[in-house]
């Protein structure tokens, strides 16, 4: 996910100073990039999720996760989209720049509460695991 960050952030900068506009050429390098991070990234994220299920249950937790991500895919679109298109006036170019730019914070904010979310899910989870680890131990005492 660092790359994707990475190149979020190339995009911003690249949107924050050109004020006369950017072309799909320039955008091709941080797309790349976007890509190629969320490429590596996300089949070590679900592979390590699927690694943690019990076997009787890796064809429910594998729909589950097929049916958020496909969810939060569409969210994510119908977010961005609409920011971009809420803020895109036709009357003058460089106010696509503005559009595009709060369309890349947008992004960066969801990306960074995913990001948090995760953190927060999974201390949850080591905290809740270790608890029932005890109580399994104390219980076969």
């Amino acid at each position: 996910q660092l790359i994707s960050s990475l190149a979020l952030a190339a995009m911003l900068a690249l949107c924050l100073t050109r004020s006369d506009g950017i072309t799909p050429i320039q955008m091709i390098v941080p797309m790349a990039a976007i890509g190629l991070g969320n490429g590596i990234s996300m089949p070590a994220i679900i592979g390590e999720v699927l690694h943690q299920t019990p076997v009787n249950l890796a064809g429910t937790v594998s729909g589950v996760l097929t049916t958020a991500q496909q969810f939060a895919s569409a969210i994510g679109v119908a977010i961005i989209g609409g920011v971009y298109f809420a803020n895109l006036n036709t009357r003058a170019h460089a106010s696509n720049i503005s559009a595009e730019t709060l369309s890349i914070v947008c992004e960066l904010v969801l990306g960074m509460s995913a990001v948090a979310a995760a953190l927060w899910l999974g201390r949850r989870g080591r905290r809740d695991k270790s608890a029932l680890e005890r109580r399994l131990r104390e219980l076969s005492q």
